[in-house]
């Protein structure tokens, strides 16, 4: 009973980490989790449009040592800032920023990009169905 209740609470150390940071679970896509937090919803006469971040892992690499031997590295996660336009069907990315396993910058993209279609089928619309609540 007590090996259970051990695995049960490992079992949601992940989930229960995401959501103490104000991110909820959105897709799995190509066998990575997909999570968000959303910072606003809007409704103007542009139409409605919600502002979000988007945060994933990055996969683990397997490196060779220079012994010759293999060892796997984490690959950290990687926060997207991004706007979903719903009404429009439409997403841009305004910010995208790698982190390594020990939580530092290691890449950094601030250059947004410009409005693209949501792909029917794709990871994409199944963040729009979480941002959008169009389940």
């Amino acid at each position: 009973m007590k090996k259970l209740f051990i695995i049960f609470i490992l079992s949601i150390l992940p989930i229960h980490s995401f959501s103490q940071e104000g991110f909820e679970y959105a897709i799995t896509g190509n066998g990575v989790d997909y999570y968000v937090r959303i910072e606003s919803d809007v409704n103007n006469n542009m139409g409605m449009y919600t502002d979000f971040w988007l945060k994933y892992d990055n996969p683990t690499k397997r490196i060779k040592l220079k012994n010759g031997k293999y060892t796997t590295k984490d690959g950290g996660y990687t926060l997207a800032y991004m706007t979903i336009w719903c009404s429009g069907k439409t997403h841009e990315t305004k910010e995208i920023t790698k982190y390594n396993s020990e939580g530092n910058v290691i890449a950094r993209d601030d250059f947004p990009t410009s409005s693209r279609k949501i792909i029917p089928g794709s990871v994409i619309e199944g963040i729009y169905k979480k941002v959008c609540r169009k389940e």
